[in-house]
């Protein structure tokens, strides 16, 4: 009889083979199904980095984590505890925000909220054995969530009830991650550094909530720089010698034109409030300052010239050079490089222009100058807003463009400050300025990474953005507000005297929970217009997509766990209590 070969009979080179081909989630269900050798052959960190890698090898190295992007031996058991913490978490906040059936019920006090489950959030954010797995778990949640948008789109008369919240925690989770990776990152620096300004601005970045999208735009840009680069100096030894300073002079103009040349645009911001940070820039989304578009040149030239080459001119032997920027300059030992709003460079000996300028404009801009001065900007009103019904059909709903989400990163900035300054940090300081439960979980994660960490007073600070009595059957309608020009939910109506005057009845008002915002508006009700699917023509599921990505939405979805119920005729969210899941 011929001999038959047993699938666990195969060669492991051959598996290695089969195994390279599968997603994450296919990897861990055979891993579930087998017993014996073969699972202990499929638990085995290196063969399962490989396979990370190959489905989220873009992300890994985008997000520079390190030594993170290694996986531990009991990675599955990593996995399985944190979706079940995820489930316990969406659970305990679930019960947390039922209607009180009684108002002296002390079981419902946020005075009398059990801290374990801050303790819980804070974990999954902090913990470095998380990271690869809160990325594994955000992508396999928006697989999900944009399967179902997707045929809601297609049908949304026969689409059955959404649940956004396990989408929505899943995100906030993996971003959650990427600002405890800033908040080491400033820990463990010095705030006076003043080199290598990019990576400061990029771990900046960290804490926006559209770095993930964002970031892969970085990785993309500086790698066609690096490329053109390398191309230029190929011919070149591990020494360059010149001529004299002027020929050195031109060697730097070429290179800094060669980078300025791959970079997104060719304007520089002009005012702050045009510079929507280090991403938004390598995105081609917006135009940076000319600090960030230093700090970027900068960063190439240390790491492929000064990094890489011995350079040398008559009487000048240049070694070890640590390149830093000032507001007009790139600094590089006695070399200082200008970059015009048109991206002309030009190079000069710090000795022959330093009399035409004051001694500020050559001091280098360090980590702390950084972090106090970001996220000043706000985006212009033509990217953020909308001017034409049309313009909802025909908009860019990537969750890159979901807004920057200002005041929670000007809070954010307020804990980097402290960190950078060393400052002894209390509750009571900051205590004034939480707008939300959002950023108590900021402070909790900076306390965590400073050994500082105390879950006792969430409670205080636990707000509901909905009434204690629920009607499961009130809908509340998307709507776009014309006049202020921003999309978000109506949660009720106010009547209110007229301020002109004119009016001796009293005006309507509406009030609406922006996806841009995390705090209610109000809107007088003939300024609003309901939403509904059509309005957004094919562009319809990704609309839907951006709403749990946007400021306000993923906020309102992840607290308050409202479903959305899509008819012809309008978008809605209602809360029903009984269909958790």
């Amino acid at each position: 009889m011929p001999h038959v070969l047993l699938w666990q009979d195969l060669p492991s080179e051959v598996w290695d083979l089969i195994l390279m081909n599968l997603l994450v989630d296919e990897y861990l269900d055979l891993y579930k199904l087998v017993e014996g050798p073969f699972k202990e052959f499929l638990n085995d960190s290196t063969r399962f980095n490989a396979l990370f890698h190959m489905n989220y090898g873009k992300q890994l190295e985008a997000f520079e984590w390190g030594d993170a992007n290694l996986l531990p031996d009991s990675y599955m058991v990593y996995r399985l505890n944190y979706l079940n913490e995820v489930e316990k978490i969406m659970r305990r906040i679930h019960e947390l925000n039922l209607p009180e059936p009684s108002s002296d019920d002390p079981k419902y006090s946020p005075d009398n909220y059990p801290p374990e489950l801050m303790t819980s959030i804070v974990e999954l954010s902090c913990k470095p054995e998380y990271k690869l797995v809160s990325l594994h778990h955000a992508a396999q949640q928006e697989e999900v969530i944009k399967g179902k948008l997707a045929a809601a789109a297609l049908d949304p008369e026969n689409c059955m009830d959404i649940n956004l919240q396990e989408a929505s925690w899943a995100l906030h989770l993996a971003h959650m991650q990427q600002f405890s990776q800033s908040v080491q990152f400033f820990r463990d620096s010095e705030a006076k550094c003043d080199h290598d300004l990019e990576r400061c601005h990029f771990e900046l970045a960290r804490c926006r909530a559209d770095f993930s999208a964002l970031a892969p735009f970085r990785t993309k840009v500086l790698n066609q720089i690096r490329k053109r680069i390398t191309d230029f100096n190929s011919s070149y030894s591990k020494r360059l010698r010149f001529q004299s300073r002027d020929m050195f002079h031109g060697y730097l103009r070429t290179i800094c034109l060669i980078i300025t040349r791959y970079l997104p645009f060719k304007t520089i911001a002009t005012r702050q409030n045009q510079n929507d940070g280090l991403l938004g820039f390598y995105s081609g989304q917006t135009i940076a300052s000319m600090n960030i578009v230093l700090a970027v040149i900068a960063k190439i030239l240390q790491e492929e010239l000064f990094d890489k080459f011995i350079l040398e001119y008559p009487q000048t032997i240049l070694r070890k050079i640590v390149v830093k920027v000032s507001q007009l300059f790139i600094i590089a030992g006695d070399t200082i490089i200008s970059i015009g709003p048109d991206y002309s460079a030009s190079v000069y000996s710090i000795d022959n222009v330093r009399s035409n300028y004051h001694w500020d404009d050559f001091s280098p801009i360090r980590y702390i100058d950084a972090v106090e001065n970001a996220y000043s900007f706000h985006k212009p009103e033509s990217e953020l807003f909308f001017n034409d019904p049309n313009e909802l059909s025909t908009r860019d709903w990537s969750p890159e463009k979901s807004g920057p989400g200002t005041e929670r990163l000007r809070f954010v900035r307020l804990l980097l400050l402290w960190i950078c300054n060393r400052s002894r940090f209390e509750l009571s300081e900051v205590k004034p300025i939480m707008q939300s439960q959002d950023f108590y979980h900021y402070f909790s994660c900076m306390r965590y990474h400073l050994e500082a960490y105390k879950p006792s007073n969430f409670g205080i600070f636990l707000k509901e953005l909905k009434p204690k009595k629920v009607d499961p059957s009130e809908r509340h309608p998307l709507v776009i507000n014309w006049n202020q020009r921003y999309i978000g939910a109506k949660f009720g109506v106010m009547k209110r005297p007229d301020p002109s005057g004119i009016r001796q009845d009293d005006l309507e008002f509406l009030i609406v929970f922006p996806f841009d915002n995390i705090e209610p508006a109000m809107t007088t009700a003939d300024s609003f217009k309901l939403l509904k699917p059509a309005d957004f023509g094919a562009r319809f599921a990704a609309y839907l997509y951006w709403v749990i990505c946007s400021e306000g939405g993923n906020y309102l979805t992840r607290y308050c766990q409202p479903n959305l119920e899509i008819t012809e005729e309008q978008i809605s969210l209602y809360f029903d209590r009984d269909n958790f899941r």
